[in-house]
């Protein structure tokens, strides 16, 4: 028997696949319920290309739907995308081809209301049983904070133990009883195991959250998992191919051929933007920034190895990087229909913050917090990495 619920479930449980929403929006149709216009409007998009005029009646469309309904719901059945690059630099610069990496982009979006505790997040309550107490940090005594929790199936390019399906990640929230690195530890269960799952969530009143920069504990946020190609071009690119190679692809991107620039106008044309190849490269071609799963070289430390886990960031996109990397959905919310966002209209016309610090953490110089994890370790032992 299906109920609003179990469809947003199965929506959950399947983002990439149309025919669920499809199926939700019929069913909301034979209710009379006008939701279902904007599932269709959603699944309308993937049929036209943005210069179109039938593109740009479906903007102004998702828009009039999105200010009449309620946004939680709305949250619940979005996706989000990333923008295709506006030029392929493995096909402009070769040898950067055998160094792609797969990255799972989660798009975090600070939730309208609280999330259950069995979905995939960041903050919040997660899915706990009752006959455990909450973590503890063993050097400050008190509750770990929940950071992020992910189902198996939304990270593909992470190995899990056999048996297990869902990661729960906590740290510390005293980030100056730790030198500002956080001191974090790694669950792996199985979520179906947990019939009583606890009602509360961890003792955090010691850590109430002052202003959207202080702190260790996130804001609880949606996640919309997505799988992206991302090509390192610094210090990782330096690690993997050598000074020699990496000074030669250097040299090429530097000199890349773009080809006809009339959609770079305004890119080049901003203060704010990439001033040339090589620039655009780093900002919008090459490593994905924001908070991510994967995809980072890892390192070995006392002879173990340690994995690229999850990238936490400050913020998700900046005023050289949005064009390729705030997600196409947010971008139309911006945008004039069907017209290609600008640095003016998204940074001085708008109110962009709470699209770029989402989690509401300040994250060292580089605005990053790196996870790395040796899964030859039980419990997975983990090393946290903040650039101060």
């Amino acid at each position: 028997m299906h109920n609003d619920e179990s469809f947003l479930r199965s929506i959950a449980d399947n983002p990439a696949d149309d025919s669920t929403r499809l199926l939700y929006a019929k069913w909301l149709e034979e209710r009379g319920d006008s939701r279902a216009n904007f599932l269709r409007v959603q699944h309308a998009f993937g049929k036209h290309l943005p210069k179109t005029s039938e593109y740009r009646d479906l903007c102004k469309k998702e828009q009039d739907l999105v200010r009449e309904l309620d946004p939680s719901w709305v949250q619940r059945v979005r996706r989000y995308t990333t923008p295709e690059p506006c030029r392929n630099v493995a096909e402009l610069v070769p040898e950067l081809a055998p160094f792609a990496t797969t990255t799972t982009r989660l798009h975090p979006h600070r939730a309208i209301r609280p999330l259950p505790t069995w979905m995939s997040k960041i903050g919040g309550r997660f899915l706990w049983p009752k006959s455990e107490p909450w973590p503890l940090c063993s050097v400050c005594n008190v509750d770990l904070a929940p950071v992020i929790q992910l189902q198996k199936k939304y990270v593909p390019n992470i190995e899990f133990p056999a048996g297990a399906d869902l990661l729960q990640l906590f740290w510390c929230p005293d980030e100056e009883a730790h030198d500002c690195q956080p001191s974090a530890q790694v669950f792996l269960r199985k979520a179906a195991s947990v019939t009583s799952p606890r009602l509360d969530g961890p003792d955090l009143s010691e850590f109430p959250r002052i202003s959207d920069w202080q702190g260790f504990v996130p804001f609880e946020c949606a996640v919309f998992p997505e799988q992206v190609i991302e090509f390192p071009l610094g210090d990782d690119l330096y690690s993997i191919a050598g000074e020699a190679e990496h000074s030669r692809i250097r040299q090429k991107l530097e000199k890349m051929d773009l080809g006809p620039t009339d959609d770079l106008v305004e890119r080049f044309s901003s203060s704010h933007g990439p001033s040339n190849p090589q620039d655009l490269a780093c900002y919008e071609l090459g490593e994905c920034p924001g908070t991510k799963v994967g995809g980072k070289l890892g390192f070995e430390r006392n002879g173990l190895m340690f994995e690229h886990l999850v990238t936490f960031s400050t913020w998700e996109f900046d005023s050289a990087s949005f064009r390729r990397w705030l997600a196409v959905e947010d971008q139309r919310l911006f945008a004039t229909p069907g017209e290609p966002l600008t640095w003016t209209r998204l940074f001085q016309d708008s109110d962009f913050k709470p699209f770029q610090e989402v989690l509401g953490m300040q994250l060292g110089r580089t605005q990053s917090a790196h996870i790395y994890v040796c899964r030859k370790r039980e419990p997975w032992r983990v090393i946290s990495v903040v650039y101060d």
